[in-house]
């Protein structure tokens, strides 16, 4: 009677109970999309499915993918920068860095792909940084103000 008992309760704890529930994910950098005048496709390699709940005009979809992407920026301008220009980018020689603004208080530092900094100078009204000895690739210029706020730009250099 017991067993009977027993088995009972099991089978009604596991008609109302409810089994865990492994979902799977996929991380990727793989994917496109396709559009006609009428249709579009979206996908991501190794993506199995994505779910939409809609509720009037709020769409919320399941998954890594979203239709809709804002890009909000938390970075601001420097304040002490009122302009800038950069050229000649792409660099065989020198890259000549143009300001105008409060200049007392930026420096300057340039660090080659893998972020290691090559040298740092003086930020001054026309300010040269010499290129000529340095490998081709991408490099970055990066102006920092003195609460350590700071903007960063690509250079190449050929």
């Amino acid at each position: 009677m017991k067993i009977i008992f027993t088995l009972l309760l099991l089978c009604c704890f596991a008609l109302y109970s409810n089994a865990q529930n492994i979902s799977s994910e996929v991380i990727s950098s793989l994917g496109g999309e396709f559009s006609t005048p009428t249709n579009k496709l979206s996908f991501t390699v190794g993506e199995t499915s994505i779910s939409y709940f809609r509720s009037n005009d709020k769409v919320l979809s399941e998954g890594f993918h979203q239709s809709y992407l804002d890009v909000i920026s938390a970075v601001e301008d420097l304040e002490e920068i009122s302009s800038f220009k950069m050229y000649p980018n792409p660099t065989s020689d020198l890259l000549l860095l143009e300001f105008e603004g409060r200049l007392d208080r930026l420096s300057g530092s340039l660090f080659n792909a893998i972020g290691q900094r090559l040298t740092d100078f003086k930020i001054e009204t026309l300010t040269k940084v010499k290129m000529s000895d340095l490998p081709q690739g991408q490099y970055f210029i990066r102006i920092t103000n003195a609460q350590n706020r700071f903007e960063s730009f690509s250079v190449i250099k050929n």
